[in-house]
């Protein structure tokens, strides 16, 4: 993905992005299901805040992509999640 092309004007989007980044990083080089599943909780822990933004907007273009956005990153997390369970 582009980030010049596809930035969202919001200052808490762009606060939490960076540690999304970086937990996503970590499930993706995990060794483990338990370790990706530890990872995919901290994950839902930082797109709740998101998701539960006070500024939501639903009008605004960029806080309909945050919402896409953070609802397929959420939904992600919860598969990992069940895969721990599984396991």
């Amino acid at each position: 993905m582009d980030k010049e092309q596809n930035k969202i004007s919001c200052q808490i989007f762009n606060k939490q992005e960076p540690a999304i980044n970086r937990i996503t990083e970590e499930i993706n080089k995990a060794p483990g299901v338990p370790e990706k599943a530890w990872w995919a909780e901290e994950l839902i822990k930082e797109v709740k805040i998101l998701l539960e933004c006070p500024q939501h907007d639903g009008a605004k273009l960029d806080c309909m992509n945050c919402r896409t956005i953070c609802g397929l990153r959420n939904r992600t997390a919860n598969l990992v999640l069940k895969a721990g369970k599984l396991a």
